[in-house]
C-alpha cells in the first residue's frame, strides 16, 4: 500500500520510563508488530521518553527498510507531573504536524483537549477504587488523576478496557452515557517465550528450585503476605527449605520495600531481582516451581498469563478480575490469609489445568489477536 494513503496513528508512549510494567509489555508488542510491517493500513508514530525507549531494548537495525513506523524520542522528564502536562500539549501538536487520523493513549488517561480523535485504553481503576495508602500516590496526585479520568472519559472518541470488571467500575464512576464508544479489548502477550542472550542475573538460580512472583513493588501487590506465607512454609516443612522465593520487579515504594526486607529477616533464600531482561524473565517463568501472585487489585494481570504461556500453574488472589480472566486456569486463595496461601503452595502438585483450556486461553491471549482487535476497533 502507498505510504501516503495509509491512515496515521500517533501512539503516546510517554508513560514509559526505566521501570517494568504492564504498559511496557503492551507498548513493546505494539511497536514490534508495527516494525514487522503487520499493520499495513496504518502509519504508526510512536513517541517515547529516552529512558522509556532505552528500556525496551529494541534492535532497530532489523527494521531499516520499515515504512510503517516512525519513532520520536524526546528527553526524559524528571517529574511525572511535568510529563503529564507536556504530554497533553505535545501529543496534540505532533498529531497535527503529522496529519494523524487518530491518537492512541495506551495508558488509562486520554487527552483533556484532544485535537484529533483519541482512543484511550483503560488498564485499571486504582485511582478511584482503592484507599490512598495502597496506591502509592500523594493527595494532590490523586485529585489530579480523578479529575483527568472524568474529563478524558468524555473527550475520548473511543474507550477500550482490559476487563469487564474495569469497564463496569469506570462507567459507574464517570457516569458515561454514551456506551457506543465503549469496547472490551482485553489484553495480549507474546505467547512465544524466547530465552537467549545474557542471563547473568539468573545464573545463580540454575539447578535450584524456586517459587516466583513478578510485579512492580508497592503495597497493592501484597508481597508481604507472600513472604509471610513462605517463611511459615519453610519453618514448618523441612522439605521446602531448599526452595527459594524469587520476587521480580522495580521498586515503586521505598518504604514498603524496606518493610519487605525487614520481614524477610535477611533470609538468603528470599531473592529480589530488579530490571531483569525479557530473556531472564522468560527463563524465570520457565524454571519456577509455581507462579504466585497475591495482588489485592488488578485491571487484568498480565504476569499470570505469561507464566501460563510458559507452561506453569498459577496461584492467584481471589479477586473479581482474576475470576473473570483466569476462571478455571488458576488455584485461587484468600490474599489476606497466610494459611490459605500456604495450603495452595503445599498442594501445588495436585492442581492441574485441562490442556485444552490452557491452549484455548493462550491462543485467545496472543498479541496478534490483541492487535487485530485493536485495529479493528479503531477502523470501525
Amino acid at each position: 500500500m502507498d505510504n501516503n494513503k495509509k491512515e496515521r496513528l500517533i501512539i503516546s508512549c510517554l508513560v514509559l520510563n526505566s521501570s517494568s510494567s504492564g504498559y511496557k509489555t503492551i507498548i513493546k508488542n505494539l511497536l514490534l508488530n508495527s516494525l514487522q510491517n503487520k499493520t499495513l493500513n496504518y502509519k504508526n508514530i510512536f513517541v517515547f521518553q529516552k529512558n522509556g525507549w532505552d528500556s525496551l531494548g529494541v534492535n532497530m537495525q532489523m527494521y531499516i527498510s520499515n515504512n510503517s513506523t516512525k519513532i520520536i524520542i524526546i528527553n526524559s522528564f524528571k517529574s511525572k507531573w511535568v510529563r503529564a502536562f507536556i504530554e497533553q500539549i505535545l501529543i496534540n501538536l505532533l498529531a497535527l504536524f503529522y496529519r494523524c487520523n487518530y491518537i492512541f493513549m495506551p495508558c488509562t488517561f486520554g487527552l483533556i483537549f484532544p485535537l484529533k480523535k483519541t482512543i484511550t485504553f483503560v488498564h485499571t481503576n486504582t485511582s478511584f477504587r482503592l484507599p490512598r495508602y495502597l496506591r502509592g500516590r500523594n493527595f494532590l496526585q490523586q485529585i489530579a488523576h480523578n479529575i483527568m479520568i472524568k474529563i478524558t472519559a468524555r473527550t475520548s472518541y473511543k474507550l477500550l478496557f482490559t476487563s469487564k470488571v474495569t469497564k463496569d467500575e469506570y462507567i459507574t464512576y464517570t457516569r458515561i452515557k454514551d456506551h457506543s464508544k465503549i469496547f472490551l479489548l482485553r489484553n495480549g502477550v507474546n505467547i512465544k517465550r524466547f530465552i537467549s542472550g545474557n542471563l547473568s542475573q539468573v545464573n545463580a538460580l540454575k539447578n535450584k528450585k524456586f517459587f516466583l512472583s513478578v510485579s512492580q513493588i508497592y503495597r497493592l501487590k501484597n508481597f508481604d503476605t507472600l513472604i509471610k506465607s513462605y517463611l511459615k512454609l519453610i519453618k514448618n516443612n523441612s522439605e521446602l527449605s531448599n526452595i527459594n522465593l524469587v520476587i521480580v520487579g522495580t521498586v515503586q515504594e521505598e518504604d514498603y520495600f524496606d518493610e519487605l526486607l525487614h520481614l524477610a529477616e535477611k533470609n538468603k533464600n528470599i531473592i529480589f531481582l530488579h530490571n531483569v531482561s525479557d530473556e531472564e524473565l522468560n527463563w524465570l517463568y520457565k524454571n519456577c516451581e509455581i507462579y504466585v501472585f497475591l495482588s489485592l487489585f488488578e485491571g487484568f494481570s498480565l504476569t499470570p498469563a505469561e507464566a501460563l504461556c510458559s507452561g506453569k500453574n498459577v496461584i492467584l488472589s481471589d479477586i473479581e478480575v482474576h475470576r473473570e480472566i483466569y476462571n478455571n486456569l488458576a488455584n485461587f486463595v484468600d490474599p489476606y490469609s497466610v494459611d490459605s496461601v500456604c495450603n495452595a503452595i503445599l498442594n501445588r502438585k495436585s492442581f492441574s489445568i485441562p490442556l485444552d483450556l490452557k491452549k484455548q486461553f493462550i491462543s485467545e491471549l496472543s498479541i496478534d489477536r490483541f492487535i487485530d482487535r485493536l485495529y479493528n476497533i479503531i477502523s470501525n
